[in-house]
């Protein structure tokens, strides 16, 4: 599984594509130049832009290498873990409190 942004994706071409669809249809500057953002193929490793100048000209093309991160969204087996690991640290303190409440009651 690999994450780009909040979602995680099966496949390192389906991340790359979230990403690439991400710039798709921005306008930025390159050498000096207004110029519109499209994708024009994408694989798992690798993003292919072009530049299209908004005033006219020949397009840039770019190929932008790109390697996904791994997905590190916490899943619902994380949320049980951590869930029960809270539980278990209050059930603890419970624990001493009681004791140190009734070690007070005795010595009195």
């Amino acid at each position: 599984m690999y994450q780009f942004g909040g979602q995680c994706f099966k496949t390192k071409t389906q991340a790359n594509t979230a990403r690439a669809s991400a710039e798709s249809g921005k306008v930025l500057e390159h050498a000096g130049q207004a110029h519109l953002v499209t994708v024009t193929a994408v694989d798992e490793t690798a993003v292919t832009y072009t530049l299209q100048p908004l005033s006219g000209g020949v397009p840039t093309i770019i190929q932008a290498p790109q390697q996904p991160l791994d997905c590190q969204l916490l899943t619902a087996e994380d949320g049980a873990l951590i869930g029960s690991s809270i539980a278990a640290g209050w059930l603890v303190i419970y624990g001493i409190l009681s004791l140190l409440n009734a070690r007070v009651e005795n010595d009195a």
